[in-house]
């Protein structure tokens, strides 16, 4: 069982990194919106889950790396197939370069697995 839900898992983020990127469209709106995950006002994550009893596979999708902007894939494709979505947006580098913490990218890093505990 733990096998099958890590296949499924590995599978959505395969999906998730190989689908086309687009923007959210209007009528998706997110089932738990500007959830913090951190102290940072960049450290968000929308949260859409498809219809039906759970639960779930989940497919993160991250954002920007050198502007705040949370991540948006394909909702239709992966609801359609029951699988929510984490739209998760994490300090920049912009963020990191006026903190002045070096490597910038460390920010994005520690956010992306903040993000996925």
């Amino acid at each position: 069982m733990l096998r099958q839900r890590t296949s499924c898992f590995l599978c959505c983020i395969s999906i998730a990194a190989f689908s086309s990127i687009v923007a959210a469209g209007p009528k998706d709106i997110p089932t738990h919106a500007d959830v913090s995950y951190g102290p940072h006002p960049h450290q968000l994550l929308d949260v859409y889950l498809p219809k039906g009893k759970g639960p779930f596979p989940v497919a993160l999708c991250y954002g920007a790396i050198w502007v705040p902007k949370k991540g948006a894939a394909r909702l239709d494709l992966f609801s359609s197939h029951q699988c929510a979505v984490i739209a998760v947006q994490t300090r920049s580098m912009g963020d990191a370069q006026q903190d002045k913490v070096h490597p910038p990218i460390s920010y994005v890093l520690s956010d992306a697995r903040r993000a996925l505990k």
